[in-house]
């Protein structure tokens, strides 16, 4: 309403008994971001009241590559300050999984980190992969 004011009052001095019609065609939908070891990691709008575990589930869940004791909800991202957690989300079926989760809000992310196993293997996936084995080839 105040825009639709100061453009008025702008244009009055050149135009007599103007009128000022303003539509909005987009905005910032709230969203929040699922990243990591995500089945499908993207940025997705915050429609409803979520928590990080409806939020997990809309990404796709965890890929077993992932480290579900240790996810990482950043709140308040778009903040000056934002907090840092890390939630277990290893239980999806028990009680204590719904003690500790959390609202998001407004930018929130949730990041799943890799497991130890999977850089493991991807260490040795690196060490023992195709340049090392050309390299090697003449030593046979």
């Amino acid at each position: 309403m105040q825009a639709k004011t100061l453009i008025e009052q702008s244009a009055s001095d050149r135009l007599k008994n103007s009128a000022v019609v303003l539509t909005l065609l987009d905005f910032q939908h709230p969203y929040f971001v699922v990243a990591g070891e995500a089945y499908a990691p993207s940025k997705y709008e915050l429609r409803d009241n979520l928590t990080v575990l409806q939020g997990l589930m809309i990404g796709g869940g965890s890929r077993i590559t992932g480290k579900e004791s240790q996810v990482v909800l950043i709140h308040g991202a778009n903040t000056p300050t934002p907090e840092v957690h890390v939630l277990n989300l290893k239980d999806v079926g028990s009680q204590k999984i719904f003690e500790k989760d959390m609202a998001l809000s407004n930018g929130d992310i949730i990041y799943i980190p890799k497991s130890k196993l999977t850089k493991t293997i991807q260490v040795f996936s690196l060490i023992n992969g195709p340049l090392n084995t050309a390299v090697y080839a003449g030593f046979r």
